[in-house]
């Protein structure tokens, strides 16, 4: 049998099921050893079998759900409100106008790219990416804040090295210091130029 929906896969007695289905009916029904029972099979469990065969993973929507894991800090330390989700990525705004936008730019050159935005004149704003940020503040290299992302393990891997300097930079990042900083990434002014 086919799955039809998730949440209605029934794994018949009768018919011979597909080996990840049933490997899988095994798991759920907490059966001791995969077999053709009758059961329902939960969405995870499906969306678990449909990427076995092939098909191929988002990393926009990677961006959207571990993103939102990995930068949850920055709702519960830093004091920012969100995130906002949008189509290849997540938005975090401050209090005081500094908003956090992480996305996945791609495909031609597939990156995760994490922006941060200061207000300036009320209206405007300006913006570094972090890697530049990082430099500014004179903690490394460009080089030390990797943005390619050419697959799905890598873009995870660009997230997660990516949350561990927003972590180390943030508060730096909420003192009156960014404004300059991010000036600077603007105008390449980093130091070692």
């Amino acid at each position: 049998m086919q799955p039809e929906a998730c949440g209605e896969q029934v794994v018949d007695r009768d018919e011979p099921a597909p080996r990840g289905i049933l490997h899988r009916v095994g798991q759920v029904a907490g059966l001791a050893a995969p077999g053709l029972v009758h059961d329902v099979v939960p969405c995870e469990a499906m969306e678990g079998h449909t990427r076995s065969v092939g098909r191929r993973i988002d990393q926009r929507e990677m961006v959207r759900r571990e993103g939102s894991e990995l930068f949850a800090f920055l709702t519960s330390e830093g004091g920012f409100v969100g995130p906002e989700v949008f189509e290849s990525g997540l938005v975090y705004d401050h209090h005081s106008g500094l908003q956090i936008k992480t996305s996945y730019l791609g495909p031609r050159e597939p990156e995760v790219s994490t922006r941060i935005s200061v207000p300036r004149d009320g209206v405007a704003t300006r913006s570094a990416s972090l890697d530049c940020l990082w430099v500014a503040f004179g903690r490394g290299t460009l080089q030390d804040v990797p943005t390619s992302a050419a697959n799905g393990r890598v873009t995870s891997m660009r997230l997660g090295q990516q949350a561990k300097v927003l972590r180390e930079l943030l508060p730096t990042l909420l003192t009156a210091e960014v404004d300059d900083a991010v000036r600077r990434c603007q105008g390449r002014l980093l130091p070692g130029e």
